[in-house]
């Protein structure tokens, strides 16, 4: 006989064994119950007390993972990296703007350049010499104006010529007109004093069937000029898209070298580079678009002379695309209308007309194709092409 007592502790009837381990069955799972709703309960309370900590762990850790990847890509993006960034930006930018104003803006943002930007600028110097300028309404400013130097007592101190004065120019360059046959020398005087390494031409001796500029260099292999104070000697040469000519310049030592400084009385190698395909006052055809750049890039090292006839048109265009490009190296913004204003400072009148300045422009949109190769860029390629159609169907250039 087995007895059961209720959770109450009351005596209850006997029964057999199947009944009472169902009442067994029945009182246990009763307590389960109760013991899990309480269990149940507890949790949630606890789930509750608990979520906002979780809430805040995953948000320091979401937050420490962003740190993690900012840092890495921080640490991944080197100065290089970073400076590259902000040139295509520059780029992107100056190509965009310019597609906006298109030929015909550009047109009238050249128009409104003025020629003499400097209004204290004199020109004494170059009325006292009319006989050694070229062109007579072609000025050389007095206060960048090349001084000579060697044998100036008996040859003057006087040639149309200027540096280029520029803060984002590393190394020195010196505009000057195309020699006239009376200023041959004058022109070696200042290659020799100013210590150039190169020297860029940009006309041909003879333009539709008029003079520009003086065969001022020893045509063929071992033959040389004399003259009072130097000799200067052909030692070689070579043609690609433009003439190349190796020359060393010897002082003449039938000279009086007394009174000159002794540590300029030197051998001097120098490269002539002559490039005749672009026309006067014009611009040149399609495929030689990138021959400046290429011009600009033999020319990189060194004191560099740059000259066509007047030494203000192509001279000048070619100038302003090495500022430009320098420009965009250093992280400022490209204009090109203030580059051509600041260049008239030193040299005046340079880009000789509209046409020159769009071709500036042309020349600069293609550097920006090439440079601009990557997705990012798509809006400023397409500017690009934009542009490039535009400007062909108004110039008849395919």
């Amino acid at each position: 006989m087995l007895f059961i007592c209720d959770v109450t502790g009351a005596r209850l009837s006997s029964s057999s064994s199947d009944s009472a381990q169902s009442i067994v069955a029945r009182l246990f799972s009763s307590i389960w119950k109760s013991s899990s709703t309480t269990s149940s309960k507890r949790d949630a309370k606890l789930d509750e007390i608990r979520q906002p900590q979780r809430q805040k762990t995953t948000r320091e850790s979401q937050n420490r993972q962003k740190f993690n990847d900012l840092n890495e890509a921080r640490s991944s993006s080197t100065p290089e990296d970073q400076a590259m960034h902000a040139q295509i930006q520059i780029v992107e930018r100056f190509v965009i703007a310019t597609a906006q104003k298109g030929p015909l803006g550009l047109a009238e943002e050249y128009r409104n350049i003025p020629a003499f930007p400097d209004p204290t600028a004199k020109f004494t110097a170059f009325t006292a010499n009319m006989r050694k300028n070229r062109y007579s309404d072609v000025h050389c400013i007095d206060s960048t104006r090349v001084v000579l130097k060697i044998d100036s007592e008996r040859s003057g101190d006087y040639i149309h010529a200027n540096y280029v004065q520029n803060e984002l120019l590393n190394r020195k360059f010196i505009c000057t007109q195309g020699p006239l046959q009376d200023t041959t020398y004058d022109f070696w005087r200042m290659v020799y004093q100013e210590k150039i390494n190169s020297i860029v031409m940009l006309c041909s001796p003879n333009e539709e069937g008029r003079t520009k500029c003086d065969e001022y260099w020893p045509e063929g292999k071992g033959n040389k000029n004399e003259y009072s104070s130097l000799i200067v000697e052909n030692v070689g040469q070579d043609d690609d898209d433009f003439k190349t000519t190796q020359l060393i310049i010897s002082p003449n030592p039938a000279f009086d070298w007394s009174k000159e400084d002794k540590a300029k009385t030197k051998h001097q190698f120098v490269h002539l580079y002559r490039w005749s395909r672009w026309p006067d006052r014009g611009i040149p055809d399609k495929e030689s678009v990138m021959i400046p750049l290429r011009l600009l890039d033999l020319i990189k090292s060194g004191p560099s002379v740059i000259h066509c006839s007047a030494g203000i048109g192509r001279t000048g265009s070619l100038m302003v695309i090495e500022i430009a490009l320098k420009t965009i190296m250093s992280g400022q913004e490209l204009n090109i209308r203030q580059i051509t204003e600041d260049l008239r400072k030193s040299r005046c009148q340079c880009v000789q007309n509209e046409m020159q300045y769009l071709y500036v422009h042309r020349i600069l949109i293609e550097y920006a194709i090439q440079y601009m190769n990557t997705e990012k860029t798509k809006k400023g390629k397409e500017a690009c092409f934009r542009f490039l159609e535009d400007y062909n169907s108004r110039l008849g250039k395919k």
